[in-house]
């Protein structure tokens, strides 16, 4: 069987598995709360414009201009989708190669 030795060696690594899963479970309730808070959102939100402004300008400038499409005449809007997808595809191409 086991000696006095190995049993206490279990012991110890059975205690202090026990606190690693306590530390994870306590982290993980706490980004839990995180992500059910509207600043961490917000605080995420305007990180992402101070980080990436130039991708942030091009989407509200795609939004804006799909809004106006919409209004003006819905029917055209699929037609500009269509039209925008080669150009937002090269935007992120470019994009991807100046992060680099």
């Amino acid at each position: 069987m086991f000696g006095r030795t190995e049993l206490e060696e279990i012991h110890l690594r059975k205690q202090q598995l026990a606190a690693q899963s306590d530390a994870y479970r306590n982290s993980l309730a706490e980004d839990w709360r995180k992500l059910h808070s509207s600043g961490f959102w917000l605080d995420e939100a305007f990180g992402f414009l101070r980080r990436h402004p130039v991708g942030a300008t091009s989407l509200a400038a795609t939004a804006g201009f799909l809004a106006f499409k919409l209004i003006r005449r819905p029917r055209v809007l699929l037609k500009g989708i269509s039209r925008m997808v080669p150009l937002a595809f090269s935007a992120w191409k470019i994009l991807r190669k100046l992060k680099t």
